[in-house]
């Protein structure tokens, strides 16, 4: 092969379209099946409705996502147009994320809908996951989705198609489509619910506890059996009648003669301990999520064990609200890009600041005092002219858990005077810390 055509083999360059030439990407797609998602997302959203577990679940979720949704944007007129946009009255994206959260908590995809009128305004609408049919991405990218079809659920409902904005001008697309996702596998399209691994083990606990409720139901029943010497078969039929036509009432005397003995028969029922098997079920819904003490499940745990427990707990909410944040900052991403097309004051680059609560307010706690110990113990430093200002504000701003705002003023420090020290012979006792004359070593009083 000579160099000319070496070079006409890699002439082609490497572009968005080609970013994986040749690559086949069907040959790694790993997603389900249709109909096995459509039916674990049906039983899902049954599971939501019926289950005080799967509700439960769901609005732990729902409370560290949404508390405290905010959003900032310096450039004001895209700040303000944000601000019309969020209140719209056919927008109401307050009331919006708590769908959010419980669609993508259940599905695990949130297909949101953008409509936009003559004025730039756009209208938010989230498409149920389950009136999707397919997704249609580039032939040699997963990742590039292009177009999502709808079912074709009756003769008045058709299947449509819907682009995604990438690309697109809203003067050409006026109604577009885009696709998050969580839980979501390498070469897959789709995402997985958070709820989709505990569906099997909810079934199974409420059945547990159907089995239960029931059991203690017959085990509590009990007839009378009432014994006595009858002529016949006809006057022992007489009485079964009389009997059951008044029966004793709780509390009430009953008066026999020597002929008749009167019994209870009940069932003989033992359920032993069947607590171990409930525990364990939950515990098997509960692993991927939160500890047994939010679930209402005391599971006999102290208050250090369910403080142990809470930190992968917070860690696993904070991703979460991180992937929220996410969401909310393309859904308004979106909007401003679609505005900024009919509107030359809109800044389309602006960035757009989204904040919520924290997952926990032991952070806060712990964070104040570990600023209040770094700012003495680093304030020392400073004042010794160990450290510079810049130094200074950074080691401040890492233990307090913030970051340093960008474009920010330098700032100009004032050291305090260094006050002398006061030295004390080693063989003397100073507050709680006793130096022994003869050994050197340092105790600590009592």
């Amino acid at each position: 092969m000579t160099a000319l055509d070496t070079t006409a083999k890699y002439s082609q360059s490497e572009t968005e379209n080609t970013i994986l030439i040749g690559q086949q990407w069907n040959g790694l797609y790993r997603d389900r099946y249709s109909y096995d998602r459509d039916t674990v997302i049906e039983e899902a959203i049954r599971a939501w409705r019926i289950n005080p577990l799967a509700r439960r679940l769901a609005n732990l979720y729902k409370i560290y996502n949404v508390d405290g949704i905010s959003f900032t944007c310096e450039h004001k007129p895209t700040q303000k147009f944000l601000t019309q946009f969020w209140n719209h009255d056919l927008n109401r994206m307050k009331r919006k994320l708590e769908k959010i959260s419980n669609e993508i908590f259940l599905t695990g995809n949130l297909f949101t809908l953008y409509t936009t009128d003559i004025s730039g305004m756009t209208y938010f609408r989230i498409f149920p996951t389950d009136q999707i049919a397919e997704i249609i991405t580039a032939p040699n990218d997963l990742e590039q989705e292009l177009s999502y079809l709808t079912k074709e659920i009756s003769m008045d409902v058709q299947a449509k198609l819907f682009k995604n904005p990438r690309g697109l001008s809203v003067r050409n697309q006026s109604v577009v489509m885009r696709h998050d996702t969580i839980n979501q596998l390498a070469g897959t399209a789709w995402g997985e619910g958070e709820i989709w691994p505990d569906l099997p083990w909810l079934g199974r606990y409420a059945t547990w506890l159907q089995d239960r409720v029931r059991l203690n139901h017959n085990r509590a029943a009990f007839m009378y059996v009432v014994q006595g010497n009858y002529k016949n078969a006809a006057e022992k039929r007489q009485r079964q009648i009389e009997l059951n036509s008044n029966p004793p009432q709780p509390g009430s005397v009953l008066v026999t003669d020597p002929s008749e003995q009167w019994g209870i028969m009940s069932a003989q029922l033992d359920s032993f301990d069947a607590s171990v098997d409930g525990e364990a079920i939950k515990k098997m819904i509960a692993v991927n999520h939160v500890p047994m003490h939010m679930l209402a499940e005391g599971e006999g745990s102290t208050r250090t064990t369910a403080d142990a427990a809470g930190t992968p707990t917070y860690k696993n909410f904070e991703n979460h609200q991180q992937i929220f944040i996410d969401i909310i900052s393309d859904i308004l991403r979106t909007v401003v890009q679609r505005k900024a097309e009919k509107d030359d004051s809109i800044d389309a680059a602006a960035e757009i600041k989204i904040v919520s609560a924290d997952a926990t307010e032991r952070d806060n706690a712990a964070l104040a005092l570990a600023t209040g110990q770094i700012v003495a113990a680093i304030g020392e430093m400073f004042d010794r002219e160990l450290i510079d200002e810049e130094e200074y504000i950074r080691l401040v701003y890492r233990f307090s858990g913030e970051t340093i705002p960008k474009g920010k003023k330098k700032i100009k420090g004032i050291r305090k005077p260094i006050k002398p020290t006061q030295t004390t012979p080693a063989n003397t006792s100073q507050g709680n810390v006793k130096v022994s004359a003869e050994t050197g070593d340092v105790n600590v009083k009592p």
